[in-house]
């Protein structure tokens, strides 16, 4: 596993990064995000994807048990 221990280190930066920046979108009153983008607000979704991607990664390459 040693060989992957570079791009483990990398999505967890990665999910880090992305779990940091939604803290600061949320949906709020009217139908906007708390940035102020209308809702979905394209920030957040690319957060939340970008987590889910890197999640996944981490997922394939940690060792099982």
């Amino acid at each position: 596993m040693a060989e992957y221990s570079g791009a483990v280190e990398t999505a967890r930066k990665q999910v880090a990064a992305a779990h940091a920046v939604l803290a600061g979108h949320r949906p709020s009153l009217y139908g906007c995000c708390s940035c102020g983008r209308h809702l979905p607000c394209s920030v957040a979704l690319a957060c939340a994807r970008s987590s889910a991607h890197h999640t996944g990664i981490l997922a394939l390459l940690r060792p099982a048990g």
